[in-house]
């Protein structure tokens, strides 16, 4: 089962997820590759999208949750971070974390207006 129709939005918001949960990009995409990474595959190969637009979007969405998980360890009350609701968490991805986020978005944008470049 997918978590939507477009395995390319699917793929980023898991690896996001875990990498937001595992604190690491390459640990969050690491899991979620090993977890659900052939069944999308699978699903974008039936949808007709290549492996790359996969891959490019895991890579991107692998580095924007994780910057939270750095925040928390460092030098700001970790506490108050883990109290807040996502909204709030996602206003302390400063800087680290919404260039990754920005990019993905546009790099799904581009690749539902032109297809995979």
């Amino acid at each position: 089962m997918a978590l939507t129709d477009n395995p390319v939005v699917g793929l980023a918001i898991i690896v996001n997820v875990l990498a937001g949960i595992t604190g690491s990009s390459s640990g969050g995409m690491s899991i979620a590759l090993q977890a659900v990474g052939q069944q999308y595959l699978e699903l974008a190969q039936a949808a007709g999208l290549s492996p790359q637009i996969l891959h490019r979007v895991a890579a991107l969405a692998s580095g924007g949750l994780d910057a939270a998980a750095a925040q928390r360890r460092g030098d700001h009350a970790a506490g108050h971070l883990r109290a807040e609701s996502p909204a709030v968490l996602l206003r302390h991805l400063h800087g680290g974390g919404r260039f990754p986020l920005l990019s993905m978005v546009v790099v799904i944008a581009l690749n539902g207006m032109f297809g995979t470049f």
